[in-house]
This record gives C-alpha cells, sequence and structure tokens, in this order.
C-alpha cells in the first residue's frame, strides 16, 4: 500500500509539473485531433476479414507506387499514421489500417489475438495486392508482424521485401518499467475484461495524463498526450482488455534468426514501454538488422519524430527495392 501510495503521488506531481508547464487546457483536446488530421485525398476501404469481422483501411499515394504499410500499436489506430501518410506518400503508396477492435475496424468471430493480427494483415496484402512492400510494425503492430513472418510466409516473400520493428520487443512485452500494470491486472483482466477494460478506459484526471505520458520522451507535446488519449477512450472495454492480454504472451524469439529479409530496428533511447534494450534483442537475432536509436524519445516515434521517422523509412525502402526501382523512386 505504501508503494502504490508513493507511486500514485509521484504520477500526480509529474502530470501537474507538466499540465502546468505547457498550460494544458480542455481546448487542447479539438487542437489535438485537428493537428493529427488526414492528408487530404486519402482513400478508405473496408475489408471483411476472414472471421466475418470488418478490417478499416487508408492509403495515401499513388496507387502504383512501391507500397509502405503501417502497423499501429494497441489501444491506437490507423489515424496515429496520419503524419506519415501525407509525409511518404510523394513517391510512396502508404496504407495503414485498424487492426481489429481498434478505430473503425470490428472483430469477427474469432475474437482477439497475434496470431488473428497476423491473417488479417496476410488479407490485406492479398486484398491490396501489393508487392515490393515494406512494413513497419509499431509496438503490438510489430509483434503481429513477427506473427505474421511466421505464420503467412509465402505471402511474406512473395508480397514484401522489408521490415521495420519500430519500438517492440520479440518477447517480455511485461517487463519494461511502464508495464508493471500488465502484470498486476492480468488475472483480473482475464476474468473481467469488459470492467478491466473501463477502468483502464477511464482513468482520472491527473493520473490518467500521467499513464499516457510514460509513453513518451523528453518534453513531449501536450498535444501528442491528448491523442493518445481520446484514440484509447473511443475503443470498447472488451477490445481494449482482450487486446493487450494478448501481448502478454508473445515470444517469436525464434522466428527472427530466419528471416531473409532487410530488417530495420527503430526505438526511442527513453522508451520505457518496450525499451531499446528489446530494440537490441532484435536486431541481435535478425542476420544483417540495422538498428537506430532516437536519442530522448519514447515510444511514439510517430509523434516525438516524424520527420526523422519518415527520413529513415523511406531510406530503407529504396535500399530494400532493385536498382531501377529505386532509380523511379528517387524521382
Amino acid at each position: 500500500a505504501g508503494v502504490l501510495s508513493a507511486g500514485y503521488s509521484g504520477l500526480k506531481a509529474l502530470a501537474w509539473a507538466d499540465r502546468r508547464r505547457h498550460h494544458v487546457s480542455p481546448e487542447m483536446l479539438d487542437d489535438a485531433m485537428a493537428d493529427l488530421g488526414e492528408p487530404a485525398g486519402a482513400r478508405h476501404r473496408t475489408i471483411t476479414s476472414r472471421d466475418g469481422g470488418r478490417i478499416h483501411v487508408v492509403e495515401h499515394g499513388d496507387p502504383s507506387a512501391t507500397p509502405i504499410v503501417l502497423l499501429h500499436g494497441v489501444t491506437l489506430a490507423a489515424s496515429i499514421w496520419n503524419h506519415q501518410l501525407g509525409d511518404l506518400a510523394d513517391r510512396h503508396r502508404v496504407v495503414a489500417f485498424d487492426w481489429r477492435g481498434h478505430g473503425r475496424s470490428l472483430p469477427g468471430t474469432g475474437g482477439y489475438g497475434l496470431d488473428l493480427l497476423a491473417d488479417d494483415l496476410d488479407l490485406v496484402l492479398e486484398t491490396l495486392d501489393l508487392t515490393r512492400a515494406v512494413l513497419v510494425g509499431h509496438s503490438m503492430g510489430g509483434m503481429a508482424m513477427m506473427h505474421f513472418c511466421r505464420r503467412n510466409k509465402q505471402t511474406l516473400y512473395r508480397r514484401v521485401v522489408g521490415l521495420v520493428f519500430q519500438s517492440t520487443a520479440a518477447s517480455d512485452v511485461a517487463s519494461g518499467p511502464a508495464s508493471g500494470v500488465f502484470r498486476l491486472g492480468r488475472v483480473f483482466a482475464k476474468q473481467q475484461p469488459e470492467l478491466a477494460g473501463k477502468l483502464y478506459q477511464a482513468v482520472p484526471g491527473d493520473l490518467g495524463y500521467a499513464g499516457a505520458r510514460l509513453g513518451f520522451g523528453r518534453n513531449p507535446s501536450p498535444l501528442w498526450i491528448e491523442q493518445t488519449r481520446t484514440l484509447l477512450a473511443a475503443m470498447s472495454p472488451t477490445a481494449i482488455a482482450r487486446s493487450t492480454l494478448a501481448l502478454l504472451d508473445h515470444d517469436e524469439r525464434k522466428v527472427l534468426p530466419s528471416l531473409e529479409l532487410p530488417a530495420l530496428v527503430l526505438v526511442g533511447s527513453s522508451d520505457l514501454v518496450t525499451p531499446p534494450r528489446q530494440a537490441r534483442d532484435i536486431a541481435d537475432r535478425i542476420p544483417g538488422a540495422r538498428l537506430h536509436e532516437f536519442d530522448d524519445a519514447g515510444h511514439l516515434l510517430m509523434l516525438e519524430r516524424r520527420e526523422e521517422l519518415a527520413n529513415e523509412v523511406a531510406a530503407f525502402t529504396a535500399h530494400c527495392l532493385p536498382r531501377p526501382a529505386r532509380r523511379a523512386a528517387r524521382h
């Protein structure tokens, strides 16, 4: 009780200081979502999953250009990539979609789980007929990408030319400094997923702000914090609990050494959710993988390091293409 009380007081103090420094106000919620606005000309479609669910897909850029597929993390949505949908579309076909239970996507009869996400990714690649694609998996998206590499090898080597693992882990998801809540709530969430999801979703005031703040590195914009809180609030409580629980048994370390594609591993040096040691573990296991750490950044590089992330992904994509395609991508 003493430890919990001290932790609660510490988080309250962090939130109070952060809000005061950035002059956070209720009006910032509207500003936050406007800042994360969708680029003009984005195209939407819905794909029916193999178990009867609904997958919402958004894309931007020339449909004939090299595809970059963006896979978001748990409790987020495709809209977290809106900056990248705009920033990368000048030379690429940029695709993002909502995982089941997130954003505008609905689960099918199979429910939730990383293997189901892997199969949903397989379906999106097949339905859109994407070839020479680069996959960018953030957090849960990176974990689902690892499951896809194990389960869907035929599609992987027929349609994908490169893999970007962003702020993710191959195993031990609940081992980061900010992940203690997963271990504490695991049994309860398995027995009462809707109630657990509601409690997680409804963490009040300063405590909720501080929880979201832990996802970022040094001096984040309060707009980013409100963006992530808004996406969480839009989810169903059951989807939150089931999706989060699915991460706790994730272990795909064995598949990584067998990957025969170029790989880039990205992480923030101040990531408390999937710490740099987990990124280094991924890079060490994949033959020839390159690791890049962003100084002082946290878990959400798409917000914290917008321009640097776009540059890294674009350069890596060009590297993955055959030489004639590389020249075309540069012009």
